[in-house]
């Protein structure tokens, strides 16, 4: 006859039972309430709606998780659009959508896009929803200025055309902020960083207003066009600008 202790000895270890999730937890509790003929409705539906919060908060977790994860591989994007308006080079919408949609869609987010009421006049609003496949999702919306328009103000597109233009640059622009995707030269020419189509932009219509000299402004510093500034010499190459227009009209 074997002893207490021999029975001890021999019996086999059991295995720690593993801690229940949060969620499973309160799916438990949530069940034993549901078999008890006498629960209470009010603290049943406490019990949803806590689940349901808690649901939440795990996909937004795994939608914050991915997002860092999709950024921290997401590759530069290269320019391959000339901007004959500005001398400059852009990265178009399919340019973006090679590099970065498979990206995007390896970590489990959709887009969706959409016009949203404008905070400003003049322009478009874009509405651009994130969604992640655990089921979390997210707005961002943006301000697109009408691009119906040339530097000096004159219509240079049918309205339908416009619109369309101007969605297509909203779909750019929100695609790249949301995912904070970095758009570059690479052909080697134009070391460091430049100033960005936007800035361009605005260059061409300062040089324009000053009527000053372009091929001259080129010349000074260096570039073949506007696109190929150095960011650093943007708010030099403003103020000379404002100088040169101040001079003209103290001039007339």
């Amino acid at each position: 006859m074997m002893t207490d202790a021999a029975l001890i000895a021999h019996e086999e270890p059991q295995a720690p039972t593993a801690p229940q999730s949060e969620s499973a937890a309160l799916i438990s509790m949530i069940e034993r309430a549901a078999r008890d003929p006498d629960v209470n409705i009010d603290k049943m539906e406490r019990l949803f709606d806590m689940h349901e919060k808690m649901l939440d908060r795990q996909a937004a977790a795994k939608f914050h998780a991915a997002m860092a994860d999709a950024q921290a591989e997401m590759p530069t994007v290269a320019k391959n659009k000339d901007n004959k308006q500005t001398n400059s080079k852009y990265a178009d919408l399919y340019a973006i959508a090679d590099v970065a949609l498979p990206v995007i869609h390896k970590h489990g987010f959709g887009l969706s896009f959409s016009q949203a009421a404008a905070s400003q006049d003049g322009c478009m609003g874009i509405a651009c929803t994130v969604s992640h496949r655990d089921g979390h999702s997210r707005e961002y919306q943006f301000d697109v200025p009408m691009d119906g328009a040339g530097f000096k103000g004159n219509a240079n597109k049918t309205p339908t055309h416009a619109f369309g233009s101007t969605f297509t640059y909203g779909r750019r622009y929100a695609t790249c902020g949301v995912f904070n995707i970095v758009v570059e030269d690479r052909d080697g020419n134009n070391p460091g960083d430049l100033i960005t189509e936007e800035q361009a932009e605005l260059l061409a219509t300062k040089l324009d207003e000053a009527e000053a000299d372009v091929p001259a402004f080129c010349k000074f510093f260096k570039i073949e066009k506007f696109g190929d500034l150095p960011a650093a010499k943007y708010s030099n190459a403003l103020r000379m600008i404002e100088q040169r227009k101040k001079k003209a009209a103290s001039n007339d």
